[in-house]
């Protein structure tokens, strides 16, 4: 069980082995995480809106497509992504939704069928040969305004905000948090 309490010009940080003494503490542990709850950050208890619940669901495809080829389209209620991932054929297919549609439709093959499908070049790319047997799929997606510095804790990456799961940016946008995080913490 991890603990964070901040005493004076420190904080303690406190695991089930060992406690730490430390001047500056950064929360990077995700978009939810039992910290945010221990910290009583008002996002995890704000009332959930079905209209602000998302599923993000990814495939890599063998495709045979232009090489230059981002895409970017429309469904009901979502959006697909598709681009080139290596020197190779094959490609990223991604896409975000309101859980309702999975819910709905009751499992993400008729979800692709009922509701994707509808979208020419996506019922195409849905046609395409997997790299995997199954998709990546990530749940409980919600953009809730975080605060930035909470109990005077600096948050970072998806513990400060949340940006669309894989769309392809996160590690670069996360390494620019950082850099730009150290930059600011000389000022202490």
């Amino acid at each position: 069980m991890l603990d964070v309490r901040e005493t004076h010009d420190n904080f303690t940080i406190s695991s089930s082995n060992e406690s730490y003494k430390v001047q500056l503490a950064v929360g990077a542990h995700g978009k939810r995480s039992i910290l945010d709850k221990k910290l009583n950050r008002a996002f995890m208890t704000a009332a959930q809106r079905e209209s602000n619940n998302y599923v993000g669901i990814k495939y890599h495809i063998k495709a045979h497509l232009p090489e230059n080829l981002i895409g970017l389209h429309l469904f009901k209620n979502g959006y697909c992504g598709i681009s080139k991932v290596d020197g190779t054929d094959r490609f990223c297919l991604y896409y975000l939704t309101l859980a309702s549609n999975l819910k709905n439709s009751g499992c993400i093959e008729n979800m692709e069928k009922e509701i994707l499908s509808k979208n020419n070049y996506l019922k195409e790319y849905l046609k395409y040969e997997w790299f995997y047997d199954q998709p990546l799929v990530i749940s409980q997606i919600r953009f809730e305004r975080k605060k930035p510095i909470e109990d005077g804790v600096f948050m970072l990456g998806d513990t400060a905000g949340l940006i669309v799961p894989l769309c392809g940016n996160g590690m670069s946008m996360a390494l620019k948090a950082a850099h730009e995080f150290h930059n600011l913490s000389k000022q202490f």
